[in-house]
């Protein structure tokens, strides 16, 4: 289970600057909460992108961040 404060010193540790806003790009939410966690947390204001020409970055907002915490420790609480 992570908290509140775990999971926003994470996001703070692995996020980046996007369009005046602090986001985690979908790659590295992959590799700490995986992909299934992120998945779910693709729901609109929660996932957005940014491109400039033809290089673009999907990401997550802090709360499509702590949305797909949220999925892992349901998931977590449900198979004890």
């Amino acid at each position: 289970m992570m908290n509140k404060e775990k999971a926003t010193n994470i996001f703070e540790n692995n996020s980046c600057l996007i369009n005046g806003r602090d986001v985690i790009p979908i790659s590295v939410a992959d590799e700490i909460v995986g992909p299934e966690a992120v998945k779910f947390a693709k729901q609109p204001g929660m996932f957005n992108g940014f491109g400039i020409g033809d290089t673009s970055v999907s990401y997550l907002t802090k709360e499509g961040f702590f949305m797909a915490v949220t999925y892992l420790n349901v998931k977590e609480y449900s198979d004890k």
